[in-house]
């Protein structure tokens, strides 16, 4: 198939009503490079009903960005915790006050 036939047919997908589902929850949980990381900042979105938990993961200029709501959060959360370091209080630091926001860095790598 050509790229314009390819083009085409996407737009032409993209211009229907269908709703289109983009979703990550079976990507595997990344291996992180502990020795890479330079940053963890936790935080909280304000939903309306309900707060969602993120965390940037910062990687020197980089950051990957994970929410609660992701399928390996458990097992992302339990090798950032391996991190020396590492603050393990940061959900009761970021959770409350409910519905106002609030970032903590619950690790910086020491330069």
């Amino acid at each position: 198939m050509s790229l314009v036939r390819i083009v085409k047919s996407v737009a032409e997908k993209i211009r229907t009503p269908q709703p289109i589902n983009i979703s990550v929850d079976d990507c595997p949980v990344p291996r992180l490079n502990l020795d890479e990381i330079t940053e963890v900042v936790f935080y909280k979105k304000d939903l309306m009903t309900t707060d969602l938990i993120c965390v940037e993961i910062h990687s020197g200029e980089n950051f990957t960005f994970y929410h609660e709501e992701w399928d390996g959060w458990r097992e992302l959360i339990d090798q950032l915790e391996e991190l020396s370091e590492f603050d393990m209080e940061w959900y009761l630091k970021v959770v409350k006050p409910a519905f106002e926001p609030c970032f903590y860095t619950a690790y910086k790598k020491q330069t």
